[in-house]
């Protein structure tokens, strides 16, 4: 029992003595590869073997590894929880608002668009009209023709014949509405031959096309501006020498006036002659037109406010009328002077 407890003690104090030598070994070589590097000026860095060796065998007992040491004392950059909830609901805080931004350019394009439509088809049709009227015959037996009951007229418009033709011809023109809140120009031809022009114009324009001249028009009104300050709607008694029944000798056709202008050698002693026609209209756009026929509240509300008021003040008439502003801005009055010849 004494011998193998003198043995055990033999074997423990070698091995610490071997510990211990082997670890001055280690620092001796390292500080001889330090000085070797300090002679020249320079300490060169351990080389990779030796701090191998060091992490391997100079150690300290119960130590961590250097490379151990190195990870566990390294920082890692990451955001927390409440950052990542902060930065996404920033984020869709400034989504909602470009998307309202957008939504607002979307529906202001659409107004717009729609209100373009509306003007646009409107100002076709008094583009038209005042065609017509600027090439109306106007002559001793011949002038513009008056519905006395609406705001329908007709006229004989001068334009050139068929190819090879050496004189004119007429066409006679009818502008009327119909119950679908259209403007209708209808058309025909009238030789130049004729014996009554007046009747010429009323009868001839039996050609009505598939397409109207305009759609959506909510209210169409026709006046005369005659010498002076003094305007008639296409409706009034003719009287004052704007109108009559009988031209210049020529019966009016059943149903309707002729205006007498500053034109005819006979009218030269007239005064308050008929000097031009003022075109007023009120239209609406396709998609807001469907929206406004299918609410008969809305129809009765607009159609009061027309019927009662003038022409000039339609445009007040409207935006005080009991419908939503919506189709307020949808409704555009539109006017137009054109000089009679």
């Amino acid at each position: 029992m004494k011998t193998c407890w003198i043995m055990d003690l033999g074997f423990w104090i070698g091995g610490r003595l071997m510990r211990r030598t082997s670890r001055h070994d280690c620092h001796d070589r390292n500080d001889r590869v330090r000085a070797e590097g300090s002679d020249k000026g320079i300490v060169p860095p351990l080389p990779r073997r030796f701090v191998h060796i060091a992490s391997a065998t100079c150690r300290p007992k119960g130590t961590m590894h250097l490379r151990h040491l190195n990870i566990s004392n390294r920082q890692v950059a990451a955001f927390t929880l409440v950052e990542l909830l902060t930065a996404t609901a920033i984020m869709a805080l400034i989504l909602v608002l470009l998307l309202q931004i957008l939504n607002g350019i979307l529906d202001s394009t659409r107004v717009q668009n729609q209100q373009m439509e509306a003007v646009g088809s409107a100002r076709r049709a008094l583009d038209v009209i005042a065609s017509d009227l600027r090439n109306a015959v106007i002559s001793e037996n011949s002038s513009i023709l008056t519905a006395g009951s609406s705001n329908s007229f007709a006229l004989l418009a001068a334009r050139r014949g068929t190819n090879g033709a050496t004189g004119h011809r007429y066409l006679a023109v009818l502008y009327s509405t119909n119950s679908s809140n259209q403007i209708i120009r209808s058309y025909g031809s009238s030789t130049f031959s004729g014996t009554n022009p007046l009747a010429d114009a009323a009868m001839n324009a039996t050609v009505t096309p598939f397409e109207p001249l305009a759609r959506g028009i909510l209210a169409f009104q026709a006046r005369i501006l005659a010498d002076g300050s003094n305007a008639y709607p296409l409706t009034a008694t003719p009287s004052g020498n704007w109108a009559t029944n009988n031209y210049n000798g020529v019966t009016s056709p059943s149903g309707w006036n002729t205006l007498i202008t500053r034109s005819p050698s006979f009218a030269a002693g007239l005064t308050n002659r008929a000097r031009a026609m003022d075109i007023w209209i009120v239209s609406i756009d396709d998609q807001n037109g469907r929206l406004f026929t299918n609410n008969s509240s809305w129809v009765t509300s607009v159609g009061t406010a027309l019927s009662g008021t003038n022409v000039t003040g339609w445009r007040s008439a409207i935006d005080g009328a009991a419908i939503p502003g919506r189709i307020k801005s949808a409704l555009r009055v539109l006017n137009k002077t054109i000089p009679l010849p």
